[in-house]
């Protein structure tokens, strides 16, 4: 029964004996039963209430819908509980702050409303244009709007990235807060600015007011369509708004076997493991590119292969478990291996997922109707740039478990391994955007250094991508070919993926700045590992890991890491080392010819 119905039926049957209570002389037994009728009164609301809270959690879908229903049921809930709680007066009050765990703060939530003085907006951008704009809300409801608390957001997914972030926003889901208190009846403007993709489309980008950075404040969801058009020429909007390519579409993916949780149990994956900030800061994580390199054949691989043309790189995210939901920031295809199975999948597409460890069958099902396949199944975003969530998938910064990073660009397949009997969630992009997504520095690393931890982790990954293709491995790289992917998201280099992409603008620069440039001895790609720190000099790959020797990984004094004690495995580049000499004016690509010794730097692709 909806809270509504069962506000309703209990305040009808509550009247009618409180109604009969009255006609009669009041006694104690009279006062007892009426007690007991209010407090079950309160025990059903706050059980409605708990289930509510529930589905919603478990949903979380983010959808315009789904938020206007829980917003309805809420206020509605909290109406109901606030005023049975003044009904019954101290002893409800301790009731339900007490017995029954319900936070009575809640209840004045509902006062919490707001009005745009326009719904929809309409803007034209060129490509790699910024405009500056506003927004007029007007509070609506009983409360004030506090300065520092209430913030304009993008909706309708809390926390949500956006394609239109600009530098000067508060956060990668905020773009501005209030200047003052807002009093009911009044209205506040928002100024911020929008930085266009350099994609052209027809975009949708939705706004919200958001308290503190947790509630929706309803009735304030706002929606904007964009045009992007060329630098050359704008392309009015169509007429008709609501004809528009829709922007975005989920998709369920869910397995047969026994349910377990979709968390990022590696207790290996550091967050921003390399280098956090100065020398004085004691910020230091073990992060390496993979501890044993075993088996990886003489270092050297040939580029030959490249034609001058970025790669695309396969990551393996994690082993999924249990059940997935997909969503994309537009439209998408559905393989099942080069079979096209669906095509333009937008927002009214509601596809599920399922794999039968068993059979090894996938089921897709679509708008009802299912296919049993053999796989793998990839869900490939028509945008190369374009943004794929998995909301069940847990990726949490253990410096900020308020994030999660399980936004991942392109595509994402769904793969399963006989040799490791494992489903694979992986991550197929071209290489930059995959650098983007590295989580082994922070943003306010030294450029320099920025510049050579990513062109160490290219080198590195790109080694790995040539060797597949040397021994003719079609989706993979020689340790990971069991796999069917190139490098791992966790052992080989920390990828956080999108979610780390637009906290580190810096990094992305340090991308774009050394787009294609890799380590080389003698003409092949060289492999390139690296580590935290040293203890004042760094080993050679056989002291390591024996084998044949690699002329360009011997042991090389670091100055700047004396005193240290050696955290990782210790060959190639010392990252502690790599950054203080950055901070003293050392070029990226001389420090990289130090760590790596008589080694050149070449440009693959342009």
């Amino acid at each position: 029964m909806s809270v509504n119905g069962f506000s309703h039926v209990t305040w009808r049957y509550y009247n009618q004996i409180k109604k009969k209570a009255m006609d009669k002389e009041p006694d104690l037994l009279g006062l007892l039963i009426s007690l007991s009728i209010a407090f079950f009164i309160v025990v059903g609301g706050a059980a409605g209430l708990n289930s509510i809270y529930r589905f919603y959690s478990e949903a979380k879908l983010g959808n315009e819908a789904g938020q206007r229903r829980e917003s309805h049921q809420w206020e509605s809930a909290y109406q109901y509980i606030a005023l049975t709680g003044s009904l019954l007066g101290n002893a409800g009050e301790r009731i339900m702050a007490g017995g029954l765990k319900i936070d009575i703060a809640r209840a004045a939530e509902s006062d919490l409303k707001g009005q745009p003085e326009k719904g929809t907006h309409y803007l034209e951008f060129k490509a790699g244009e910024t405009i500056s704009y506003s927004l007029k809300i007007k509070n609506t409801g009983k409360s004030a709007w506090k300065k520092g608390e209430i913030f304009l957001e993008t909706g309708s997914a809390l926390k949500r990235p956006s394609l239109f972030k600009d530098g000067g926003w508060l956060k990668y889901f905020r773009l501005a807060g209030l200047t003052g208190d807002v009093l009911p009846g009044k209205t506040a403007e928002f100024k911020f600015n929008l930085a266009s993709p350099a994609k052209t489309g027809d975009y949708q980008e939705d706004l919200q007011l958001v308290k503190n950075g947790e509630l929706p404040v309803a009735g304030t969801l706002t929606r904007i369509f964009i045009n992007v058009a060329s630098k050359a020429s704008i392309v009015p909007l169509p007429a008709n708004p609501a004809a528009q390519t829709p922007l975005t579409s989920s998709v369920a993916v869910q397995n047969t076997a026994a349910a377990q949780t979709n968390v990022n149990t590696n207790a290996n994956s550091k967050d921003f493991c390399i280098a956090l900030a100065e020398e004085d800061k004691k910020q230091y994580e073990e992060c390496n590119t993979n501890p044993n390199e075993t088996g990886q054949g003489s270092g050297i691989a040939s580029y030959a292969n490249f034609l001058n043309e970025e790669p695309i790189i396969r990551v393996g995210l994690f082993s999924a478990k249990s059940a997935h939901r997909i969503i994309s920031s537009g439209f998408y295809d559905v393989y099942s291996g080069k079979e096209l199975i669906y095509s333009g999948l937008g927002q009214n597409a509601q596809s599920s997922l399922a794999f039968n460890f068993t059979s090894k069958i996938f089921t897709l099902k679509v708008n009802g109707i299912s296919k049993n396949l053999s796989g793998p199944i990839r869900f490939v975003s028509r945008d190369k740039d374009g943004l794929i969530t998995l909301p069940d998938y847990e990726a949490r910064p253990a410096w900020n478990k308020s994030l999660n990073d399980n936004i991942f660009r392109n595509t994402v397949e769904f793969n399963y391994s006989q040799a490791t009997k494992k489903l694979w969630a992986i991550n197929e992009l071209p290489i930059e955007n995959y650098l983007k997504g590295l989580a082994e520095t922070s943003n306010i690393s030294h450029i320099e250094f920025q510049k050579t931890l990513i062109t160490a982790a290219r080198t590195y990954a790109l080694y790995h991508y040539s060797r597949g293709l040397d021994y003719k491995i079609p989706d993979g790289s020689t340790k990971h070919a069991d796999e069917h992917f190139h490098v791992d998201a966790a052992y080989d280099q920390v990828y956080r993926g999108y979610g780390s992409e637009i906290r580190m603008p810096n990094l992305v620069k340090a991308v774009n700045d050394t787009r294609g440039a890799i380590v080389t001895y003698n003409e092949e790609i060289a492999i390139t590992p690296y580590f935290s720190r040293s203890d004042g000099r760094t080993r050679s790959w056989i002291e390591v890991w024996g084998g044949k020797a690699m002329a360009w990984l011997v042991s090389v004094l670091v100055p700047e890491d004396n005193g240290q004690a050696l955290w990782g495995h210790g060959v190639g580049m010392s990252a502690r080392g790599a950054l203080l000499m950055a901070n003293a004016g050392k070029g990226w690509q001389e420090i990289l010819k130090y760590f790596y010794s008589g080694t050149d730097l070449k440009k693959l692709y342009n």
